[in-house]
């Protein structure tokens, strides 16, 4: 079922562009030109997300916000909420209202989208998969199909032991990671058996097999989101070879829940977070930086890399949506497991910074 969008702002212009946005994607977009019009079309077909303009005749975004929330059967519909440059006011009440994110005006259709994406799931009209979708619009290394195929059997919940482990035959990098997690001592050798692949599986639990499927997306958004939003060139190395995080750190984390259930979580040193966020900032790195700038940054970069990871998930069949980055500080060390799933960590680094990532999946979430 397509995807209900509606657009509430007073420029026909504006809508026009909005519409030519989603105009690749499986979705039908409602135009209004102000909110009591808007509330109007809530009443009698309620949309799935809401893009509000703040400042409109007869009836402002901030108004209808106001109503929106104050009704039980409009107050859950996520909004995204366009603002002018100079509304910060504006977007500190939205906040309160509980928008689910903002957009400054004049902004780029790119953007919309990947704000939109991290809410609900578009779907292209043209059959090719979300995730290549976005690879292609915001230079994210393409999912190797194997990976693709891996993963939509295990979205299946049906599938049969004999079924995932061919399909993990196929890929001998899989196979390789797979047997080593069964047995750390294994020694590589040509070929495998789907036997051989079967029995590993046994070892380690079919939750580990969604781990080798999801983690590989995974590699390819954190790698890429540094490279395109931070100019920093992460490669990814073995946990075993960085130095390890000692004393008070900083962590942030998203969980997403659905058809999947899971939580990825980015770890790093204080000097590294702090980098990091002059990096997202654009200020220079001597400019002094308050803990809740520094959290702000980290929490934009969880956002943009699980969100990326979610687009994946979501074309494999897991659909699910994502929590609000949290941010902490902690001396703990351990991987923080779903339950009933498995965890793996990686680890990258760059002459800038280092980085930990914990990434914990149940595919039968629900």
């Amino acid at each position: 079922m397509s995807l209900k969008i509606l657009c509430v702002d007073d420029s026909r212009t504006v809508r026009m562009l909005i519409a030519r946005a989603f105009a690749p994607f499986d979705c039908q977009i409602i135009e209004a030109g102000n909110g009591e019009e808007a509330l109007r079309i809530v009443g009698e077909t309620p949309p799935d997300l809401l893009v509000l303009d703040v400042t409109m005749p007869v009836m402002d975004g901030l108004t209808m916000l106001r109503e929106l929330r104050g009704n039980p059967q409009s107050q859950s519909i996520p909004v995204i909420m366009l603002t002018a440059e100079s509304g910060r006011e504006s977007v500190v009440e939205a906040s309160n209202l509980g928008v689910s994110d903002y957009l400054s005006k004049p902004f780029q259709a790119e953007k919309l989208l990947e704000k939109v994406n991290r809410i609900v799931s578009l779907v292209p009209r043209d059959g090719s998969s979300q995730y290549d979708q976005l690879a292609a619009r915001y230079g994210l290394e393409s999912v190797p199909e194997s990976i693709l195929r891996l993963t939509r059997i295990l979205a299946s919940r049906d599938a049969s032991l004999s079924s995932i482990a061919e399909a993990i035959c196929q890929d001998r990098g899989l196979t390789i990671r797979l047997l080593s997690a069964a047995n750390p001592r294994h020694i590589e050798k040509p070929q495998y058996s789907i036997e051989e692949v079967s029995a590993a599986l046994n070892r380690t639990g079919l939750s580990f097999g969604v781990l080798v499927a999801t983690c590989d997306p995974l590699v390819r958004a954190v790698r890429k989101t540094f490279s395109s939003a931070l100019s920093i060139q992460l490669e990814q190395v073995d946990v075993k070879n960085l130095s390890p995080l000692s004393g008070l750190h900083v962590t942030g984390y998203a969980e997403f829940s659905g058809r999947a259930t899971g939580r990825v979580q980015l770890r790093f040193s204080e000097r590294s977070a702090r980098l990091m966020a002059t990096r997202v900032m654009g200020i220079d790195p001597a400019e002094p930086l308050e803990a809740d700038a520094i959290d702000d940054a980290v929490g934009e970069v969880v956002t943009m890399v699980v969100g990326n990871f979610k687009s994946n998930l979501c074309n494999a069949g897991l659909e699910c949506v994502l929590t609000p980055p949290k941010v902490e500080r902690t001396e703990k060390l351990e991987i923080r497991k779903i339950e009933g799933g498995g965890a793996e960590r990686f680890g990258f680094k760059s002459p800038e910074l280092t980085l930990w990532v914990d990434n914990s999946v149940n595919p039968w979430g629900e």
